[in-house]
């Protein structure tokens, strides 16, 4: 079971993702309880063009099914103090503390709380992982921001019922670092799912899912098991001061259109790249330019060979830090979205630095 995951896992960084389907479900088989497996295969059927809500929901019922139950059968009572004038007491679950797109997805939400809150920090990130942004969460909220890395589940669930958390707040979903059997034990009155992988879990340990009108539309709230709060925006977005104003576009500059796709190659698929292939086609002398952290160079000639006859249009930049990454827009005319798992902070950060996304409007969440 361990070597068909780890083929799985080396599939999915890759980009081949019916091969790491494949490998996922047969870690399963030869072990049911083979838990990174099904987080992992659930990852995978959601970025599939032809998954539909009923098998991605069916999945995460398996999942409830192996792991969660289990655990929600050891809920307990709370003991949170009630009264009017106190504090809430919210907690947030995440592996993201450092840098990364989840991240910048809820940190201008959740630093900017109004008194009334008092706001608890379980992070899930090894410490060999930690960086500037990690110390930044460490110096700003001291002993608010609980190293929870090497934690199992239960011990967990007992920390966050001792802590009194008022609002338990899931941000990864299924996603890594996930502490979402500890979620099945409900140690919170209220537990949220909001911000960083929001497509629900279709179990009863979560009350509420976070979303708004274009996320989550009448017919997919119908597949939800979990009750929708509504905000206006699901993401928010806090821009970079140090930048400079957009520049030119390339187009105006060059004579010919940039397209970019900064997004993960492992959100890239095979039917993307068809799309893109005949965008090319009917734009003359046009370009595309990928970049990101995960264009390794297997996952290149990969990509390149879909291309077929219009692999010379296309360029791999090398990965940089973050405010470098976003002067790069400055060399983009119109970035292209990846489907079905569309932009979420590569869009918002696009748009920031004047750069429309071209994208598709699905029917699931993942899509819009």
């Amino acid at each position: 079971a361990m070597t068909a995951h780890h083929l799985g896992d080396v599939c999915m960084n890759q980009g081949k993702q019916t091969d790491a389907i494949r490998w996922f479900r047969l870690a399963l088989e030869l072990d049911p309880r083979f838990y990174k497996a099904q987080e992992n295969l659930i990852f995978m059927l959601d970025a599939q063009q032809e998954t539909t809500d009923e098998e991605a929901n069916a999945e995460r019922l398996q999942w409830w099914n192996r792991f969660g139950q289990d655990f929600y059968a050891t809920r307990q009572p709370y003991h949170n103090w009630a009264h009017p004038e106190k504090r809430l007491r919210v907690g947030h679950v995440s592996g993201d503390y450092n840098f990364h797109s989840a991240a910048i997805a809820f940190v201008s939400t959740i630093t900017n709380y109004s008194s009334a809150i008092e706001p608890v920090f379980y992070s899930t990130l090894e410490r060999t992982s930690y960086d500037y942004r990690t110390k930044m969460w460490q110096a700003k909220y001291g002993p608010a921001f609980v190293d929870v890395s090497e934690m199992p589940a239960a011990m967990l669930a007992n920390t966050i019922r001792e802590d009194r958390i008022d609002i338990l707040v899931d941000l990864s979903g299924f996603t890594n670092r996930n502490r979402l059997c500890t979620f099945a034990a409900h140690p919170a009155p209220i537990q949220i799912q909001a911000w960083g992988y929001v497509l629900g879990t279709h179990s009863p340990a979560i009350d509420v899912v976070f979303a708004d009108p274009i996320v989550a539309t009448p017919e997919i709230r119908a597949q939800l098991r979990e009750r929708i709060v509504e905000l206006p925006s699901l993401l928010g977005y806090m821009p970079r001061p140090d930048l400079p104003p957009p520049s030119p576009l390339p187009c105006l500059t060059e004579g010919r259109v940039v397209f970019s796709v900064f997004q993960r190659a492992m959100k890239i698929s095979p039917a993307n790249i068809e799309d893109w292939v005949a965008i090319l086609a009917r734009v003359p002398e046009s370009i595309i330019r990928f970049k990101g952290g995960d264009y390794h160079p297997a996952t290149r000639t990969r990509i390149a060979d879909l291309f077929g006859a219009y692999r010379s249009r296309i360029t791999f930049d090398y990965n940089t830090d973050h405010h470098e990454h976003m002067l790069w827009y400055q060399n983009v005319d119109l970035a292209l979205d990846t489907s079905p798992q569309a932009g979420g902070v590569s869009t918002l950060e696009a748009l920031d630095r004047g750069v429309p996304t071209i994208t598709w409007l699905g029917h699931r969440m993942i899509q819009r």
